[in-house]
């Protein structure tokens, strides 16, 4: 009976790794999209101040 026990906590704990793990992917998979989005929000708007500059110069 205990060792039915053992192998089912083990079996959870297991489990609740590949769960957490999976999860730890999908946050991280979350943060990269808002990461390039922002980076590449930030070149445009660059890009543009820049191009502003100088059709203002001109």
């Amino acid at each position: 009976m205990a060792a039915a026990n053992s192998s089912t906590l083990k079996t959870l704990k297991h489990w609740s790794l590949v769960r957490c793990s999976k999860q730890i992917r999908e946050q991280k998979a979350r943060i990269y999209i808002i990461w390039r989005c922002t980076i590449s929000l930030v070149a445009t708007k660059s890009i543009r101040s820049m191009v502003d500059c100088e059709s203002a110069k001109a």
